[in-house]
């Protein structure tokens, strides 16, 4: 998604060495239903004055990077009016492993991956499955499945 203010660079073919920035300055709000397509205009740099009216360019957006989270399996977050929260594994004083409930913050989800903004570092280990029959405190016994349950970026 293209906002306002986002950078672009263009990039015209008369003049092939050089790079215009700019920001997109507006955008249509009605979507053209035959191309599917939203009209957008953007102010770029000309100082020179090499650019022209009529110039065909090449233009395209820098959106915001990406920032690296936590992401878990979508069925490791137990979704609570109370807020959500996982089951972490975690090594007792005794050696053995259990679980402990977690309150984390959740953001976007993509291919049954969840973003975990808040509650979870990386490399942590997570229930997958089997979250209705587990309490705080529970010995669990891990069992390797195809996909891994453990946080990754």
């Amino acid at each position: 998604m293209v906002q306002q203010g986002y950078d672009v660079v263009a990039t015209v073919a008369a003049i092939p060495d050089s790079d215009f920035a700019g920001q997109v300055s507006a955008i249509n709000t009605s979507v053209n239903p035959q191309t599917r397509t939203v009209r957008i205009r953007a102010t770029l740099g000309n100082e020179e004055n090499q650019l022209r009216p009529g110039m065909f360019a090449t233009v395209a957006t820098r959106q915001p990077q990406d920032q690296e989270v936590v992401t878990v399996p979508r069925t490791a977050i137990s979704y609570n009016t109370y807020g959500d929260f996982v089951f972490v594994v975690e090594e007792n004083d005794d050696g053995e492993l259990v679980v402990n409930r977690r309150t984390v913050q959740t953001g976007n989800t993509r291919n049954s991956r969840v973003a975990v903004l808040e509650g979870l570092k990386e490399g942590e280990q997570v229930v997958a499955k089997g979250l209705l029959r587990l309490r705080a405190g529970q010995r669990v016994e891990v069992q390797e499945d195809e996909q891994p349950a453990e946080a990754s970026k």
